[in-house]
């Protein structure tokens, strides 16, 4: 199927459906929140619309939380290809006016790994 980077956004449709069943399990288990942390968010609008319960998003909530602190807002992704997908999601969140720019770091897994050591 080729590298993540050559698809960019693949990889979050695939996990969406395995995350609104995760969601619906947390409901079934007596949670009364989920707080999705993957950057971003696959699933958590339609998660919304599976559940009874509240489901956050970081991404949405970062950014929300942002602009009450600063009228401009700068994202960073960790490489390139997640850019226009980080666009698409702002766009989507009504937040466009807050964000000046979006850019990517270029690290790869490996490279995240070996900083975080």
């Amino acid at each position: 199927m080729g590298r993540d980077d050559e698809r960019p956004g693949l990889q979050h449709v695939i996990s969406t459906t395995a995350s609104i069943r995760k969601v619906a399990w947390a409901e079934d288990q007596g949670y009364e929140a989920v707080i999705q942390s993957i950057p971003m968010a696959p699933g958590v609008e339609a998660a919304r619309l599976a559940v009874r319960i509240p489901v956050i998003g970081m991404m949405r909530a970062s950014l929300h939380a942002a602009a009450v602190l600063a009228g401009r807002i700068a994202i960073t992704v960790s490489v390139e290809s997640h850019v226009a997908g980080t666009w698409k999601i702002v766009r989507a969140y009504g937040m466009e006016h807050f964000v000046t720019d979006i850019r990517a770091l270029d690290l790869e897994l490996s490279d995240m790994e070996a900083i975080l050591a």
